[in-house]
């Protein structure tokens, strides 16, 4: 399929529709297209957990998830997190992404 390319492990190029894939394989495919049409990317992904990394408050990127992207249910809303949690750890730390490493302050 053309998702072997699966380890396009750059969060930062996915497009709309990989996103979607993303969706499906954690089990919130039903969110695809409501992230299709806010046009959620990858960059935009790693833009609302960047913002909740470097300030530790999940609030705002909850609030966002349920306001702008449907996503009523809480449960659903923590897991979409979690989920984002790991793609941003990856991103940041592959060294295969051209982008994290260095976009990532860490403010103390």
């Amino acid at each position: 399929s053309c998702y072997d390319d699966d380890d396009n492990d750059d969060v930062y190029v996915w497009t709309v529709k990989r996103v979607g894939v993303w969706l499906r394989a954690i089990g919130l495919g039903e969110y695809s297209k409501s992230f299709e049409i806010g046009a959620v990317d990858g960059e935009l992904l790693m833009e609302m957990m960047n913002d909740a990394s470097s300030s530790g408050q999940t609030d705002a990127t909850e609030k966002l998830l349920e306001e702008e992207l449907s996503v009523s249910r809480r449960l659903h809303r923590l897991r979409l997190i979690k989920e984002m949690r790991k793609l941003f750890e990856r991103a940041t730390t592959s060294p295969t992404s051209g982008r994290g490493g260095q976009q990532h302050r860490h403010r103390h």
